[in-house]
C-alpha cells in the first residue's frame, strides 16, 4: 500500500467516523428539544454544498440540522431559543415557521411577540440567526 493510498483511506475513515456522529448529534439535539428519546429519532443525509446537513425526524416532528462533526444546530430551534432568551418567553410557547424556500429564514413568535431571523452557515459555530428589522 502506498504513502497516498494509506493517507486517502485514512480521510475517508475520519469523514464516516465525523458523519456517524454528526447523526448522533443531531438525533440527541433533537430528542432532547422534544423531551422523547433519541432511539425514536431517524436521521437522513441531505446533500449541502457546505457544513454536513442532517434531517432528523421522530417525536412527531422533522428538522434540519447543519454540523461540524460533532457540532449540530437547527435554524428553527435557534431561532426559538434566540427568540424566547430576547422576549422572556419559554420554547415551549414560542413557535417558527419558515418563510421562504431556504430554510435559513424564520419568523418566531410567542407571548404576544414576533421577530424574524436570518440565519446563515458560518465557521466553527455552525449556523448564526440575527434578527431582522
Amino acid at each position: 500500500m502506498t504513502h497516498e493510498t494509506i493517507l486517502g483511506t485514512a480521510i475517508v475513515g475520519a469523514a464516516f467516523v465525523l458523519g456517524a456522529c454528526s447523526g448522533t448529534m443531531a438525533a440527541d439535539k433533537h430528542a432532547s428539544f422534544y423531551h422523547c428519546d433519541s432511539g425514536q429519532v431517524t436521521t437522513e443525509d441531505l446533500p449541502s454544498t457546505g457544513h454536513t446537513k442532517l434531517k432528523t425526524t421522530g417525536c412527531g416532528h422533522e428538522e434540519i440540522f447543519y454540523c461540524i462533526g460533532a457540532k449540530c444546530r437547527s435554524a428553527r430551534i435557534l431561532a426559538i431559543r434566540l427568540f424566547a432568551g430576547d422576549h422572556a418567553c419559554t420554547d415551549d410557547k414560542t413557535t417558527a415557521t419558515a418563510e421562504g424556500e431556504d430554510g435559513m429564514t424564520w419568523v418566531a413568535s410567542g407571548c404576544d411577540q414576533t421577530q424574524k431571523y436570518q440565519c446563515k452557515e458560518v465557521p466553527r459555530e455552525v449556523l448564526q440567526c440575527d434578527p431582522v428589522q
